[in-house]
């Protein structure tokens, strides 16, 4: 059949755009099936009606005016604070055709509509608030499903939180260790996907030289000595020291007065501190545990790069010397399902069954180490 040249191009042309079309259409459902949609929605409730901000916080440009009734499309959570207080909270909405944040006291009969499901890549708290300060409420386990009705943001962070619905009840979870795609095999499948942020490594197995796996055994040596020591005892109660080291002859002599046995006290932070300066020997941690106003775990992670960040990794995975953390808390594991740590008050009677049992060695059980977020292992300065 003899086809002419016009023809050949008018056949052309429309084959080429059929493909661009096919692209498209093949681009938009992959990205409608990888993005999350929500559908949660409210109506200002202020009878002076409410100002549409660029930001949340009233001292940022207004962008629109809302009626009282009018009816919002919340698109995310916004908090100021650690607070649950509606006032401390915003929502970023879409009304009228305009984009913007309004205060979440200023919109009642909130309905979510929708919710997507969220599967999590490794065991996960959930928290009353979005951000580690939040207070926790509970866990999810490595490969439970949930459902998410806002993505939401925690003051003084960028990173991204998940509203989640837990019997019928609204907490937070983070979204570095969340997949909206179904595993294939359970969530051994999405660990390698995890999201990393802030320097952190989702590998439980971070290289660790064979001089930094003696460091952390030293360390770990110390921190039971003193452990099964008794004449030492936990230093965060009324009657002990918040911090200071006995051994750098660092803890304030201002409250001698009040303290049992004061020169012999442990809190958690200095403890851990205390084992890998004087234990494990590392002269960077030896500095830091002589000057006892620098017990900062974020100060050591970000400056001196001694430990790298795990996340919160399987607990078979743990090896001796990794440091175990929570808001206000800090443990050590010494191997064998273990833990050492300064952290249970105690009576102020020295040899007290409760002074003894203050700075201790106890069991690692799964319910207790959940309850951690996350975990450090000293790799020394590689």
């Amino acid at each position: 059949m003899f086809i002419s040249r016009k023809s050949s191009r008018i056949i052309t042309k429309v084959i080429i755009i059929a493909m661009l079309v096919a692209t498209f259409a093949l681009q938009f459902e992959f990205k409608a099936s990888a993005a999350p949609s929500y559908n949660v929605t409210g109506v200002v409730c202020s009878p002076e009606g409410a100002n549409v901000r660029a930001g949340a916080s009233t001292a940022t440009k207004k962008v629109t005016y809302l009626k009282k009734g009018t009816k919002v499309t919340i698109l995310r959570e916004h908090f100021t604070t650690n607070s649950t207080a509606l006032t401390k909270k915003w929502f970023y909405i879409s009304a009228n055709g305009h984009n913007g944040f309004i205060r979440a006291d200023l919109v009642n009969k909130v309905v979510h509509n929708k919710a997507n499901t969220l599967w999590a890549t490794d065991d996960l708290n959930f928290r009353q608030t979005p951000g580690t300060n939040g207070e926790r409420k509970g866990a999810f386990s490595k490969g439970e499903s949930f459902y998410t009705v806002l993505p939401a943001t925690a003051a003084g962070s960028k990173a991204t939180w998940y509203k989640v619905r837990v019997n019928n009840t609204f907490y937070y979870v983070v979204g570095s260790y969340v997949t909206f795609s179904k595993p294939s095999d359970g969530a051994a499948s999405v660990t390698t996907s995890k999201k990393v942020v802030s320097g952190d490594t989702a590998n439980p197995n971070v290289q660790q030289s064979a001089a930094s796996q003696k460091v952390a055994a030293d360390a770990v040596a110390w921190a039971i000595k003193i452990a099964n020591d008794n004449s030492f005892h936990y230093g965060n109660g009324h009657h002990a020291h918040h911090n200071g080291c006995y051994f750098c002859n660092t803890q304030p002599s201002s409250k001698k007065k009040y303290v049992v046995g004061w020169e012999k006290t442990y809190c958690c932070n200095p403890f851990v501190h205390a084992a890998y300066a004087h234990g494990g020997k590392d002269q960077t941690m030896l500095k830091v545990c002589k000057n006892y106003g620098s017990y900062d775990w974020e100060y050591l992670k970000t400056h001196n790069k001694l430990f790298a960040k795990l996340g919160h990794p399987a607990k078979e995975s743990l090896k001796k010397g990794d440091v175990l953390c929570l808001d206000g808390h800090m443990a050590m594991y010494i191997g064998d399902g273990k833990l050492v740590e300064a952290g249970f008050e105690d009576d102020g009677k020295k040899y007290s069954s409760s002074w003894n049992n203050s700075i201790s060695v106890s069991t690692l059980t799964d319910r207790r180490y959940r309850g951690f977020t996350h975990v450090y292992r000293y790799i020394g300065k590689n």
